[in-house]
């Protein structure tokens, strides 16, 4: 039975390096990046060669702080983000909650339901509430992914 959880998640990696931890592989599958400097992703969880769910994952990298600076010129623009780059931060911070398609799993269904983290960074928080606040309409963004992956179900 397919089930599907939304899952509050403030630390992507952390939640990712939890599934392994349980045994769990992970394949990260497409990508992008999307108009509004947030990013998406798929992710399939497999274990003994078996497809146990996917996830949806909306997210922002710390390469999303160069929106937040007062950069005039695009120039400004690409040396702020040579900066994010050289300053080796990396997280992935959802914007939204994960959403977790589930095929029958019960140890995968226990993490989801036990699962609880913070921010990777403290400013974590207030630019989750900064990219909302820029784009309210962010919730429906992973909407279609989740879509084009129960299709892929059997």
């Amino acid at each position: 039975m397919v089930r599907i959880y939304s899952l509050t998640v403030k630390d992507a990696d952390r939640f990712i390096d939890t599934l392994k931890n349980a045994g769990f592989s992970i394949e990260e599958g497409p990508h992008a990046v999307l108009l509004d400097q947030s990013e998406l992703l798929s992710i399939k969880i497999l274990k003994e060669n078996s497809i146990r769910g996917y996830i949806v994952l909306h997210y922002i990298t710390p390469y999303y702080k160069a929106e937040l600076t007062s950069a005039r010129t695009d120039k400004e623009y690409l040396e702020s983000l040579i900066q994010i780059k050289h300053s080796g931060e990396k997280w992935r911070i959802p914007v939204e909650d994960i959403t977790i398609i589930v095929l029958d799993d019960g140890e995968l269904e226990e993490i989801i339901q036990k699962y609880v983290d913070d921010y990777p960074v403290p400013e974590g928080g207030s630019l989750v509430e900064e990219y909302r606040r820029r784009n309210p309409d962010y919730k429906v963004v992973s909407r279609v992914l989740v879509g084009r992956l129960l299709d892929e179900i059997p």
